[in-house]
């Protein structure tokens, strides 16, 4: 009896959309297809990059030899250089990321909808930071580096050139999802627009931003 009533609403239900119950061999066909060809194209990629077992089985082996002489692990006498250089590192780190956040505060807000409404004003904000956000620290590090010599300070620029976009987005982002039940309450009450970010939208997003923030410290 059930096994009849069941057959009984696949009929009904293939009456009723019979692309979704039974679906044709073309459409099973066409179902693999993607991963067909997601699967030949890894497969080519591997060759032509020689991604090979062996490769793999001799990379371990390096980085085994890499890891046995990291024990026991040894300063080699130059613990106050390394100690110099460890502090120096979080220097820049934290100096890079504290410009990209103050630098990414008003541009993150020039590049939210809810506060540049313009159209065209918020493409090209946004453009600008998906063009500067393509370029890594890396590259900024090389144009600096010809600039200003190794040191510090190349590391710094390079470091907050590269988190200013990406925060600014973040940002933008952030104050874009803001509840806006806080601010219309503002207005409401005679506000003006510095007022209702101040204390409207700011208390939002401020959690957001630093929590940001610290990650890209820990990053840098």
């Amino acid at each position: 009896m059930n096994q009849i009533s069941t057959i009984d609403l696949l009929d009904r239900a293939e009456a009723l959309a019979p692309g979704l119950v039974r679906q044709s061999r073309w459409d099973q066909v066409k179902g693999w297809v993607p991963l067909v060809l997601g699967t030949i194209a890894f497969v080519w990629m591997c060759v032509d990059m020689n991604i090979t077992p062996e490769t793999f089985l001799s990379g371990f082996e390096n980085l085994g030899r890499f890891l046995g002489g990291m024990f026991p692990p040894s300063h080699g006498n130059n613990l106050p250089r390394i100690l110099d250089a460890m502090l120096q590192t979080f220097g820049m780190a934290f100096a890079g990321t504290f410009i990209a956040v103050v630098a990414a505060m008003p541009l993150g807000m020039l590049g939210a909808k809810n506060i540049v409404s313009f159209g065209p004003t918020h493409f090209l904000i946004r453009r600008t930071f998906d063009f500067f956000r393509g370029i890594p620290a890396l590259i900024w590090a090389l144009i600096l580096v010809s600039a200003f010599g190794l040191g510090p300070l190349a590391g710094v620029i390079a470091l907050a050139l590269a988190d200013t976009p990406v925060l600014s987005k973040l940002y933008a982002e952030a104050l874009e999802n803001v509840d806006k039940k806080q601010g219309e309450a503002l207005r409401a009450s005679g506000a003006g627009r510095l007022g209702v970010i101040r204390y409207g939208v700011m208390p939002q997003v401020t959690p957001v931003m630093m929590s940001q923030a610290l990650y890209y410290l820990e990053s840098n």
